[in-house]
C-alpha cells in the first residue's frame, strides 16, 4: 500500500483513499449503486460524484498544503473515476478532456481546492484577532531554518491563488466582494 503525505501534518494512503471513494461505487456486482440507476445517465452520474465522491475527495482541502505530486495524484483518482462511470478504458486512448467534456465537468479537483482554501482564508482574516484560528495563522516560527530551498508553505499558495483571481488582502473584509472575486456564487436552477 503506497502512502503520501498531504503535507499538512498527516498522511494518508492514496490507495485506501481510492478504495474508498469509488470502490463500491462503480455499478458492478455488489456495488451500492445499481448499474441500471446509473446505465447511459451521464446528469445523475455526475450528481453522484458531486454528491459521494468529489465531497469524499476534499474533505478538509481547506488545511491542506499541495504540493504538485499530489496534485497529480489527486487528478488521476478524479480521472479515473470518470472513465469507470463511463465505461472506457485508458487503452480506449481517450483523451481526459474528452472524458470530461462527456461527463460535464467543468473545471478540476484543484480549482475546488484552490476555491476552498481562499474561502477558509477569507473567513479566517474577518475573525477578531483574539481567536485561536487567526493568531495562529499569523503565528511565525522562532528558530534556524533546516539546510536548503525551504517548502513552500500554505500562505504562498494562498497568494499565488490570490494574484491569479487580482485579489487583495484588503478585499477580505468585504464578505461579498470576496465571494464574488474567488467565484463563489450560489447556484441558481
Amino acid at each position: 500500500m503506497t502512502s503520501t503525505s498531504m503535507d499538512c501534518g498527516f498522511s494518508f494512503p492514496i490507495s485506501s483513499l481510492q478504495r474508498f471513494t469509488y470502490g463500491n461505487w462503480s455499478g458492478g456486482p455488489g456495488s451500492l449503486i445499481p448499474t441500471s440507476l446509473i446505465a447511459g445517465n451521464n446528469k445523475r452520474k455526475f450528481t453522484i460524484y458531486e454528491t459521494l465522491i468529489k465531497s469524499n475527495l476534499l474533505y478538509g482541502a481547506e488545511t491542506w498544503r499541495i504540493t504538485e505530486r499530489n496534485r497529480r495524484k489527486l487528478e488521476a483518482v478524479e480521472m479515473d473515476v470518470f472513465r469507470r462511470f463511463l465505461g472506457i478504458s485508458r487503452r480506449d486512448r481517450v483523451r481526459n478532456e474528452e472524458v470530461k467534456l462527456r461527463m460535464g465537468v467543468e473545471g478540476s479537483l484543484t480549482t475546488d481546492i484552490e476555491r476552498r482554501q481562499l474561502i477558509w482564508y477569507g473567513h479566517i482574516q474577518r475573525m477578531p484577532s483574539t481567536r485561536i484560528p487567526k493568531r495562529t495563522m499569523e503565528w511565525i516560527a522562532s528558530g534556524r531554518r533546516k539546510r536548503g530551498r525551504p517548502r513552500k508553505t500554505w500562505k504562498e499558495g494562498i497568494v499565488r491563488a490570490m494574484s491569479e483571481r487580482n485579489l487583495t488582502e484588503d478585499q477580505c473584509s468585504d464578505g461579498l466582494t470576496w465571494k464574488l472575486g474567488i467565484g463563489q456564487r450560489r447556484k441558481t436552477f
